[in-house]
């Protein structure tokens, strides 16, 4: 009777595996890539996408150089050496410019009206 019950478990066994296998029906196996850059299609879309993140992160980086080359040259300026050799070049060029002028038009004053109105404007 053991003998019996193995060999209708065996039966039970192979008739649920062939009604499994019964179900699962096989089809042709294609493969096919997942990325546009292989499959083609909708490639030049994905082409401009990365075209378009490469550009915008170009584009950040040469932002951020510009903006640190600014604040480079700002710093640079706002130095206390820069300042008073600002200072310094201003007040020699004010000289400068007065000297030219006193020796354009020098202190020529005149005892009309007119000539004194017109100099003291100067």
């Amino acid at each position: 009777m053991k003998t019996d019950t193995k060999i209708g478990l065996y039966l039970f066994a192979l008739l649920v595996i062939i009604s499994i296998t019964d179900q699962a029906r096989s089809g042709e196996l294609t493969f096919e890539f997942g990325s546009p850059s292989f499959s083609g299609k909708g490639q030049s879309s994905h082409y401009l996408t990365i075209e378009n993140i490469e550009k915008t992160r170009q584009d950040a980086i040469d932002a951020q150089i510009k903006a640190d080359a600014e604040k480079a040259k700002t710093d640079a300026k706002n130095t206390a050496i820069a300042k008073f050799k600002a200072n310094i070049e201003a007040r020699f060029y004010t000289a400068l410019a007065k000297q030219i002028t006193d020796n354009v038009f020098g202190y020529r004053w005149s005892t009309t009206r007119l000539w004194y109105i017109y100099i003291s404007y100067w």
